[in-house]
């Protein structure tokens, strides 16, 4: 079993570091706050359930980012298909 921090490192610290964390309860009360922060401060809220890593809001401008850097590593895995010799792709 993984220990709080080895799940949050697989689910959100290897992709995102996060500035806050906050539980769901705790976000479903306080979710326009949370929402100013992100947007306006430009901080990454990692948002989890009973201490367990469930989801990451992030500003726009960063979700933009990430979803170039999979576009780019998308593009790169289909290349190195195309190149690879044939049948061991």
């Amino acid at each position: 079993m993984r220990s709080r921090e080895e799940e949050m490192e697989v689910h959100a610290g290897g992709l995102v570091d996060v500035d806050l964390e906050v539980g769901a309860e705790e976000l479903r009360a306080h979710l326009s706050d949370v929402l100013s922060k992100v947007s306006y401060g430009e901080r990454r809220v990692l948002v989890t359930r009973n201490g367990r890593p469930l989801a990451v809001i992030l500003p726009v401008a960063d979700a933009a980012h990430y979803a170039e850097l999979i576009d780019a590593d998308d593009r790169a895995a289909v290349d190195a298909v195309e190149d690879a010799p044939a049948g061991r792709a």
